[in-house]
């Protein structure tokens, strides 16, 4: 018999099961036998008493398959109460009273004893003693014993040891700089190699600020009172520059091509000294002897030479930095190259091969007759070889590479790929385990390998991935059956197991902005209430997020879930069914969404927006696709009910009525995503495109009609080995209306919008644009185009912040029109037109019984669009904002803060302030505002 299923419960803490079922050795596919269980038992009782629970009770059930030859383990724990600290004795010269060992060891009395207890003590002690510099000193845990009343005992040895000192003579180096390159301090504790590497840190340092040359011992003096001096002895010798590093003898290679390799580079504008030291040097002549030795030049050398300036022989130098550099000495490096004769490979054999055809294997490897010896060729050939084998289940297969040059002709090398095959195992069966709400018939095409196949690792491998993207399962194991024996088929066993079927996420952040919208703000129904203007005000927008999620929905690969977004400018529910592989096609993906959502981003209006839809996605991630797999398409199909709120809306009188009015949107929409990037966090390189296509329309059930194309592009460059990056996204979007009456009008939320944190950071947020011409506040447009570029800088060393911090200079373009037509002819105007029109004020009218309220008419009166009636004043420009970035590196992404400036803000006329008790006093011209600052999470684009 052998062991099948292995399964720990019961036990308290967290992942204190699945510890003590490593513990017990009780690997699946293994031999059973009797003699196993207590000496599993006796393991994991230590794993349990290292967690604090001495006394508890194991008891096993074993269940055995004699059809298949396994037997089924499950393992019970009860895991009694848990120890608490007891006495703490200390012995030796711990330089410290009982009660302070205690705070740094954290052994408080009566608190609980886990795995970490010992370990965290020993730290919390070995940490104080490096703060005052004693990094020889000694701590260890002599003996730990378990007595009543449920307490644990601790005696431990220490040693306070001398104080360590490390100077350095010569050089000027902070004692902050010291304990960063002397690795004694990061390691604590003293030894001859630390040292070393010490030695060759500061080295390092000092050949980067121009020291070259500079020689770098240490002495040791101590211990003697209680201290330890460890002296760097440095001399810089003269500060130097690299004027050139050039290569020659090359004539394979061209020295362009060679020097891209090349660590080590002269001095430039940004760079007086250039970069040079020893370590660089070998790594260059490491890259030099790769290359040419993987292009048939296996007797390459190459010897790297410094002196003074010279000549240079197809060097790179650094003319732009003379001026700077003036007052040091040149240094050049020369790699002088002897390229040797090239070889070629003679031949190819396979010999040893009895099941595969030698056709196939040659068909795997890149080595070909004639071409240029590669030993990296060879070693990716015999790899292939190998991995080819197992796949054909020779899992004991061997491959050895012979190459011998020609007899006949030195410039060639035979070689011989020799095979030891060893038997052929197959699969006698498939048993997947740990299926308790999961339908066998969801997962059975995740397995690919099955009774009578040859047995693969691959195919295993790939199997325990299929079944992990199912996302149903925490854990996926494979084992075979019986590995080291000498059947020729065996069965494989997969384990699963199933994660929680419900799940609660939740979350909050915030963003700090200019422009945050007012909230409360009153319109036309109740006037004078609160103070609200067209530009906003700085403020925080916080938001939390709770999810609940039911998995494994009907036993399927299928999800439902209520998600909740609640923030001042956002608050909405969404009810979300999930079906990311559809019908079992792992490309097809379905998603059912319903929901109600308040929105106040945009300083005009609140809305609220009743919605539905479904969407069917595509990726293209198989063989055969036709498309790449950086290509998504989406196919979907939308309804909503938009409203906005009369009380908040902030526009003129006469167009209140029509813009609160509620409006059904719905029709079909079609995205396309193209995404290369290397990251989508933090992106280096690589291109992100979005095509967005969606047609509301009578058909479909909506009472506005119009056509909405939004698109965008993003392209990252890395530049050089400096780790610059330059960013760059366009984005163009325009709508069209349709029909007759008031279904020509795009609803104020359906509308095109820029500005903000993410967009055009010369707004505040989706404050770009047409604005009212009565109120002076954005209504969006139909048409937007924006370009924003940065140059984000690879982040410096920093004191505290370590490498976590960099900067960003950026540029942003553009904004949002009436008309998509306004866009492109707008791109070289930088002034905003007509700016005198803009400064025409709309009277209230008194001459009418009651008297009117201002709308544009005669010298202001304006077209009339599908974004309502428009004004004179006119937005058809490019704005642009220059900014600076920081940016604080997490895990899950940038930290973002920008500070932007706008060079050409547009003005516009105030006639109606809600926010007063008269609306039409105080009237004047307004102005966005030049400055503008985000703080948010992730990168702009």
């Amino acid at each position: 018999m052998f062991i099948g299923t292995v399964s720990v419960d019961g036990a308290k803490g967290p992942n204190v099961n699945t510890q003590l079922e490593r513990a017990s050795r009780l690997n699946p596919g293994t031999r059973f036998t009797d003699a196993k269980m207590p000496h599993a038992l006796d393991t994991m009782r230590q794993v349990m008493a290292e967690n604090g629970f001495h006394e508890p009770v194991i008891t096993f059930k074993l269940t055995p398959h004699p059809d298949q030859l396994l037997t089924d383990i499950a393992i019970h724990v009860v895991s009694g109460p848990q120890a608490r600290v007891g006495s703490v004795k200390i012995t030796g010269d711990p330089g410290m009273t009982p009660e302070d060992f205690r705070r740094y060891a954290r052994l408080r009395t009566g608190a609980p004893v886990d795995r970490e207890t010992v370990s965290r003590a020993l730290a919390g002690v070995l940490k104080h003693y490096r703060s005052e510099n004693r990094l020889e000193a000694e701590i260890k845990l002599e003996a730990q014993a378990y007595a009543a009343p449920h307490r644990v005992n601790f005696s431990f040895t220490a040693s306070i040891g001398p104080v360590v000192r490390v100077v350095v003579e010569g050089a000027n180096l902070s004692q902050e700089r010291i304990k960063r390159l002397v690795p004694v301090f990061e390691e604590g504790t003293v030894d001859e190699d630390l040292l070393n590497e010490g030695g060759r840190r500061v080295r390092d340092y000092f050949q980067s600020l121009g020291y070259f040359d500079v020689k770098v011992d240490h002495s040791q003096a101590g211990p003697r009172t209680g201290q330890v001096l460890i002296v760097y002895n440095v001399q810089l010798g003269e500060r130097r520059h690299v004027e050139r590093v050039s290569v020659d003898g090359n004539h394979y290679f061209d020295s362009k091509t060679l020097e891209e390799l090349l660590s080590v580079h002269a001095a430039s504008a940004l760079d007086h000294h250039g970069v040079y030291n020893q370590a660089l040097v070998s790594a260059d002549v490491a890259a030099l002897a790769s290359v040419y030795q993987n292009n048939g030049f296996s007797k390459f050398k190459v010897t790297p030479e410094t002196g003074p300036t010279g000549p240079a022989v197809g060097g790179a130098t650094s003319a732009q930095a003379r001026t700077a550099r003036d007052t040091t000495a040149p240094l050049t490096l020369d790699y002088h190259i002897e390229e040797g004769p090239q070889q070629r490979v003679g031949s190819v054999k396979v010999e040893g091969n009895e099941n595969v055809q030698t056709a196939i294997l040659l068909g795997l490897m890149n080595t070909e007759a004639g071409q240029l010896f590669s030993p990296r060729s060879l070693a990716g050939d015999r790899d292939a070889l190998l991995t080819d084998y197992m796949s054909r289940g020779f899992d004991q297969a061997r491959v050895d590479v012979e190459q011998k040059n020609d007899d006949a002709d030195a410039s060639k090398v035979n070689v011989v790929f020799r095979v030891s095959e060893g038997n052929q195992i197959f699969v006698r069966n498939v048993i997947l385990t740990g299926l308790h709400y999961t339908r066998p018939e969801t997962v059975a095409r995740a397995v690919t390998l099955h009774a009578g196949d040859p047995l693969s690792a691959a195919a295993i491998d790939e199997t325990q991935r299929n079944l992990y993207e199912f996302a149903l399962f925490n854990e996926v194991n494979t084992a075979v059956v019986n590995p080291n024996g000498g059947e020729t088929a065996k069965t494989v066993l997969l384990q699963a197991v199933e994660a929680r079927r419900w799940t609660l996420t939740y979350g909050a952040g915030f963003e700090v902005q200019t422009g945050t919208p007012v909230n409360g703000c009153q319109g036309l129904l109740a006037t004078g209430v609160k103070n609200c203007t067209p530009n906003g005000r700085t403020g925080v927008s916080p938001r939390g997020l709770l999810a609940l999620t039911r998995n494994n929905l009907f036993g399927r690969e299928q999800s439902a879930s209520i998600q909740a977004n609640y923030g001042l400018l956002e608050q909405r529910v969404d009810l979300i069914y999930q079906n990311p592989h559809l019908i079992g096609r792992k490309n097809f993906g379905l998603t059912f969404s319903g929901g109600y959502a308040n929105s106040h981003d945009v300083t005009t209006y609140v809305a609220s927006r009743l919605q539905a839809g479904f969407r069917f996605s595509q990726n293209f991630n198989h063989p055969g696709a036709g498309l790449s797999r950086a290509n998504t398409l989406i196919y979907a199909y939308d309804f909503r009910r938009v409203k906005v709120a009369e009380e908040t809306l902030q526009v003129f009188p006469k167009e209140v009525d029509s813009l609160a009015a509620a409006v059904t949107v719905g029709g079909p929409a079609f995205t396309w995503i193209r995404d290369s990037r290397d990251s989508a966090v933090d992106t280096q390189r690589g291109t992100y495109t979005t095509f967005q296509e969606f047609l509301s329309a009578a058909p479909f059930g909506a009472q506005a009609q119009f056509n909405r194309i939004d698109t965008s592009n993003s392209s990252y460059f890395a530049l050089g080995k400096s780790k610059f990056v330059l960013a760059r996204n366009t984005r163009y979007g325009q709508e069209r209306a349709f029909g007759q009456g008031g279904s020509e009008m795009i609803p104020l939320p359906e509308r095109l919008y820029a500005g903000g944190a993410t967009s055009l950071r010369g707004f505040a947020i989706n404050a770009a644009g047409p604005r009212d011409p009565e109120t002076g506040f954005p209504i969006g447009g139909a048409g937007a185009l924006v370009n924003s570029t940065e140059l984000r800088f690879p982040p410096p060393t920093l004191p505290y912040f370590g490498n976590t911090l960099s900067v960003v200079l950026f540029h942003d373009m553009g904004n949002v029109f009436n008309n998509s037509s306004d866009a492109w002819p707008s791109i070289l105007r930088v002034r905003q037109p007509n700016r005198d029109s803009c400064k025409i004020l709309t009277p209230l009218d008194t001459r009418t019984t009651p008297p009117t309220q201002p709308y544009p008419h005669g010298e202001t009166d304006g077209p009339i669009t599908s974004t309502g009636h428009q004004g004179v004043c006119s937005f058809k420009y490019f704005s642009h904002a220059p900014g600076l970035g920081l940016r604080y590196h997490t895990p899950v992404g940038p930290i973002r803060l920008d500070f932007s400036y706008n060079l050409n803000p547009p003005i516009f006329p105030i006639n109606v302030i809600y926010s007063q008790k008269v609306p039409t006093d105080n009237q004047h011209v307004g102005e966005a505002g030049h400055f503008n600052f985000f703080f948010s999470l992730g990168q702009t684009f």
